[in-house]
């Protein structure tokens, strides 16, 4: 063997593992100013929203299959302290039977919410709507919750048959500690969807049996999102209804893609509260610009229209920078941020 066919060949030796498994380092910047007013008085802020640094990867491995991981943190850039594993950490299998994993993550319910979401992480989240924390609660002060990652869980994904794709998952124990000696405080959440083209629905349901000695609710959800991409705008919708109490959310919003590097998005969301003067409107408009493919910056306004019970706050999920209104005062936020993906 000559020179050039060694070299070839010891090439390609080194080569094979590479092909046969892929890691990356990847993560978010996401930090804005914002003026935030809580119905009794306001500030300028520093924020940092979902930032991340994660680490993920999958390896090739025999009968078709491929192993997956991924560890996501928080990370605070506004202030300091993170925390290692705080956002979607697992690790499972991927073949053509689909995808299994094992870990802390995004249930379906909560992926179903970011389709319809055009202010997601931002002043003017859904999810200060969807999420009915602190909206309303039971007499010992226990409260809904959704849009959470679920603790302790098992997830299954089929393959996409025509588009429709069924998701799969269940905690075991939805409380911090990691051992059960029972299945008390266990949750399922479960979603079918169809893709095809510009269309997206999808419509999700989720349990918890909930725990009243940890101020944690037995609670159900149901949701419902359609999606239409026209090119130019894309418009979405959002339906929901929950039990104990037993609110509903209906939500609208779309873009409208000025210039392919240009955004105008505006979407409204109401919480229909089974209690009395609970019920919460939630305005917001906003313009997006690309800087490339890595960097977004964005301009947005937002405003909560509260009953005289409420106290919901345009800017409270997501953000470091968050807090509850003032009960039955009106709330607003404006906020200039950048988004830089690497």
């Amino acid at each position: 063997m000559n020179k050039k066919h060694l070299a070839l060949a010891v090439a390609a030796a080194m080569a094979t593992p590479a092909l046969a498994s892929a890691n990356e380092i990847y993560g978010r910047a996401h930090l804005s100013v914002d003026y935030l007013d809580n119905g009794d008085e306001g500030a300028v802020n520093v924020s940092s929203n979902s930032s991340r640094l994660g680490f993920r990867g999958n390896a090739e491995l025999d009968y078709g299959l491929t192993a997956i991981y991924q560890i996501e943190s928080e990370v605070q850039f506004d202030r300091e302290g993170s925390s290692i594993a705080s956002r979607d950490s697992f690790g499972g299998l991927r073949g053509d039977f689909g995808m299994l994993r094992l870990g802390k993550f995004d249930t379906p319910l909560k992926a179903l919410r970011g389709r319809a979401d055009f202010f997601g992480d931002q002043v003017g989240d859904a999810r200060n709507i969807t999420r009915n924390r602190g909206l309303t609660q039971t007499e010992n002060g226990a409260q809904q919750g959704f849009d959470e990652r679920f603790r302790n869980s098992i997830h299954y994904r089929t393959p996409s048959f025509g588009g429709v794709v069924l998701d799969v998952q269940y905690s075991t124990n939805e409380e911090a500690d990691g051992y059960t000696d029972n299945n008390d405080n266990d949750a399922i959440s479960a979603a079918i969807s169809y893709s095809q083209g510009p269309l997206f629905a999808g419509i999700a349901y989720e349990t918890y049996n909930g725990d009243a000695d940890i101020d944690q609710l037995e609670r159900d959800v149901i949701r419902a999102v359609l999606s239409y991409d026209f090119g130019v705008v894309r418009v979405a919708g959002l339906v929901q209804t929950a039990s104990d109490p037993d609110d509903n959310v209906y939500g609208i919003g779309a873009r409208w893609a000025v210039t392919p590097s240009t955004g105008l998005r505006a979407q409204y969301y109401m919480l229909d509260a089974d209690e009395s003067d609970y019920d919460s409107q939630l305005f917001a408009i906003g313009v997006d610009h690309r800087l490339g493919r890595a960097a977004t910056v964005y301009a947005n306004y937002a405003f909560v229209s509260n009953d005289d019970n409420a106290r919901v706050t345009p800017y409270r999920e997501a953000r470091t920078a968050s807090s509850q209104g003032v009960v039955g005062e009106d709330t607003s936020a404006f906020s200039v941020g950048m988004i830089y993906n690497f």
